[in-house]
């Protein structure tokens, strides 16, 4: 699975980046959608679910929508992370806590330990945790169900679809210590679209180390005022819902 990542971001450096002696890249932003399967959406039937800003709950309960704010992918080994931003609240009938998951994390790092994975990695889907508004640790939230993924790479765009995740035994124990919820950790509770815009990397590096800046002085480019990155930026994660929600409809009606 992880070499298959490994694969495709190769092939994006090759295509659309410029890669010099590092070849890591910055993160400039996209999205990451959930469709919940009809199992959690039957255990969540007696709960409240409410969202941590940015997150977008959509129509129904059953998709959520998590913007990417930053991170970096190494383009020879995929090493990397991709942060996003807010998450849901959930509180259950007849129960008094309120627990979130938030700010989640996909972190792929070389394994601490030998005998983790095939190519001594580690791939991690990790959220922050809290208990009736008190963060209390980040850990491990989800974990992919396939044994592949589907990967293309298009522009600076890296897009991973349809991935069947379930949660890990530490979410599971979770909710059924704070909510009273049963929730097995071998079922299929998501699946997911991911969406990555990577930042180009700008220049190249001359005789001295110094990449050149096309003549610009160093720092921003004042000639772009922040409210024009913005709303390109806003522009971006507008196509890319659109691209997503397409996604989804086409394989629902496959299914």
């Amino acid at each position: 699975m992880l070499n298959r990542m490994r694969g495709a971001i190769l092939g994006l450096a090759m295509t659309a980046v410029t890669v010099h002696a590092a070849p890591a890249v910055q993160i400039q932003g996209g999205l990451t959608s959930l469709v919940l399967s009809e199992d959690v959406l039957e255990t969540l039937v007696s709960c409240q679910i409410e969202r941590i800003k940015p997150a977008v709950i959509k129509p129904g309960g059953d998709r959520l929508r998590f913007s990417i704010g930053s991170g970096a992918l190494d383009l020879e080994s995929a090493l990397g992370e991709i942060e996003h931003r807010g998450g849901l609240l959930l509180q259950c009938d007849g129960g008094e806590n309120v627990v979130g998951l938030q700010n989640f994390r996909i972190d792929h790092q070389m394994a601490e330990t030998e005998g983790d994975s095939t190519d001594g990695s580690d791939l991690r889907l990790t959220g922050l945790i809290s208990v009736n508004g008190s963060i209390t640790e980040r850990i491990p939230v989800f974990t992919p169900l396939d044994e592949t993924l589907d990967i293309s790479a298009g522009g600076n765009v890296l897009r991973i679809r349809g991935v069947s995740l379930g949660f890990t035994e530490e979410v599971v124990a979770l909710l059924l210590e704070q909510l009273g919820l049963t929730v097995p950790a071998d079922v299929a509770v998501a699946t997911s679209y991911t969406r990555v815009i990577l930042r180009p990397v700008q220049g190249e590096a001359g005789e001295d180390g110094e990449k050149s800046n096309n003549g610009l002085a160093k720092g921003k480019d004042k000639n772009k005022s922040s409210g024009d990155d913005e709303e390109s930026e806003e522009e971006i994660e507008e196509e890319l819902e659109e691209e997503g929600e397409e996604e989804i409809e086409e394989e629902s009606a496959e299914d």
